[in-house]
């Protein structure tokens, strides 16, 4: 540890300790005019002002409330104690440890060089001084010895009083695998699923970003494609209100429907969001060239639910410019893993005319510069994991004025 020579009491002035750096040993010891405020001392002790964020104040034994820095003038003869810390991270930490280690080190420095001469004192002398020692350097090892103790002292007080949070051995995923306890924060929050994690307990009133309760998925309705989500609280009875997306209440977007349970008894059952939806977000390019593109679904299965989108849109235009139609012919079968026979589905929520469907052969056909988007959703006859195969028929093709680039973009169970 660096540490600069103690300088003798000059009259009018204010002694300042700091450590400015979070990170580094250096100790800065000076003396300023007195009538400066508190933040003032600090531009001089620590200017950057990130770091400066980070620092805490003490006159004496009293720590100085961050809001009072700019109306606090110390006193000529007072010292200042002044320490910057590391801050953030998870895991936990200890408020009252930290405030507590800070007025350690404020004791070691004010306290440290007068316990050190008491001991000093009780030495064997020759000639008035401890045996071998110059003036000089016994009263400098006298001073590095006081606020040793001092601070080996202060910190086993500390270690009783607010013992240090023990390392968390995170939450276990379902490959076995050890994560952090998680760091909650709210600027840039996302709603994250945590499998097998602790449902929040919400004490009091807090503004509050809640983890998912099951993977969300999106779905198709005509021109629109909708997001469910299901969200976790924590444990009822809340109050739930003043719901936002980012920072607009989500009152003020359209189309937007909202369940709560609040976790009271009468609370009616959700219908917006199915007991378990697995959705696998896909980019498969359908071509006449590549023939069938093969996915599986998750198991356990009893309906099924894909997505078709032509993302530049589905249209034609002539000579002129004029928008024509454009038709993609798309065939969809499925089966059972294991079985040998295709299947034909039978839709029972589909987003285009019933006209377009023929057996496993769907028909689109669209005058479209904008994407375009579809879904198909069957029931099967047993829970399993199921093939599903889809193929373009629709010859391809490189004309620069035909638009029907094709692609599987999802699959739900």
């Amino acid at each position: 540890m660096t540490e600069t020579a103690l300088a003798l009491d000059p009259t009018g002035k204010v002694r300042v300790v700091a450590a400015p750096h979070p990170f580094k040993t250096e100790i800065v010891d000076l003396w300023v005019p007195e009538g400066r405020t508190i933040t003032e001392i600090l531009e001089i002790v620590q200017p950057d002002p990130v770091l400066m964020a980070y620092a805490y104040v003490f006159i004496g034994d009293d720590m100085v409330p961050r809001e009072f820095w700019p109306q606090v003038r110390p006193k000529a003869g007072v010292v200042i104690t002044i320490r910057v810390v590391p801050a953030g991270g998870g895991g936990g930490k200890n408020p009252l440890r930290t405030i507590m280690m800070i007025a350690v080190f404020a004791a070691g420095f004010v306290l440290g060089p007068m316990l050190g001469a008491g001991i000093f004192a009780n030495l064997p002398l020759i000639g008035g001084l401890p045996l071998g020692m110059s003036f000089g350097l016994a009263s400098t090892l006298s001073g590095v010895i006081g606020s040793a103790i001092v601070s080996i002292a202060g910190r086993m007080l500390v270690n009783l009083i607010a013992p240090a949070t023990s390392s968390s051995t995170g939450q276990l995923s379902a490959g076995g695998s050890v994560r952090d306890s998680p760091t909650l924060f709210i600027e840039a929050a996302r709603n994250l699923p945590r499998p097998f994690g602790i449902v929040p307990v919400v004490l009091g009133k807090h503004r509050f970003v809640p983890p998912l309760g099951a993977q969300s998925f999106t779905e198709v309705v005509g021109d629109n494609q909708f997001l469910r989500m299901l969200v976790i609280w924590g444990y009822g009875p809340l109050k739930i209100e003043n719901i936002k997306i980012g920072e607009t209440p989500i009152a003020d977007f359209d189309g937007v429907q909202i369940e709560t349970n609040e976790g009271r008894v009468g609370d009616p059952a959700f219908t917006l969001f199915p007991d378990s939806v697995n959705q696998q977000d896909l980019s498969v390019a359908l071509t006449s060239a590549g023939s069938w593109q093969q996915r599986t679904s998750a198991g356990n299965a009893d309906e099924l639910s894909v997505d078709i989108t032509f993302p530049r849109g589905l249209v034609n235009f002539d000579d002129r410019g004029k928008r024509r139609n454009q038709t993609v012919v798309v065939e969809m079968q499925y089966r059972k893993v294991g079985d040998t026979p295709w299947l034909t589905p039978t839709f029972t929520a589909k987003t285009v005319s019933s006209s377009w469907v023929s057996g496993y052969t769907i028909t689109f056909t669209h005058n479209r510069t904008s994407a375009v988007r579809h879904g198909f959703r069957w029931s099967v006859a047993t829970r399993a994991a199921y093939e599903i195969r889809l193929r373009r028929t629709t010859t391809d093709n490189t004309d620069s004025s035909i638009f029907d680039l094709t692609f599987w973009s999802a699959l739900r169970v």
